[in-house]
């Protein structure tokens, strides 16, 4: 079965939680719900009371996107394999975003004088 097989986190609501495997699979409902409503609602929170925007809104938002797909995949009930790429690709785009600017600011540097005249 998928729920046990060690790659999603239900597998401890399986293993740890009391009560009947219903009971235990609507705790990890709700344990799910509870955590992305927090991100969510906490990243909003964090980034409304900010008085001067320290991040970048768009650098801001994929952080959050990835705070938010890790939590929802790690508690996702039925966790297939491949969904741990999306994960990935998230963190590459993260890390083209914090990258990019100061890459594409690299301008070549013209030649000086002296070398065009040797």
């Amino acid at each position: 079965m998928h729920l046990y097989n060690g790659i999603g986190l239900t597998n401890f609501f399986y293993r740890f939680a009391p009560g009947e495997l219903l009971a235990r699979l609507t705790l990890a409902k709700l344990v799910h719900l509870a955590a992305v409503l927090a991100i969510v609602g906490g990243a909003a929170l964090a980034y409304w009371r900010q008085r001067v925007p320290r991040t970048h809104y768009r650098l801001y938002a994929v952080i959050v996107l990835k705070l938010y797909l890790t939590t929802f995949y790690a508690l996702l009930q039925v966790p297939y394999a491949y969904l741990a790429v999306v994960g990935f690709f998230t963190s590459f785009y993260l890390a083209v975003i914090a990258v990019g600017p100061s890459v594409a600011a690299a301008r070549p540097v013209a030649p000086s004088r002296q070398a065009a005249a040797a």
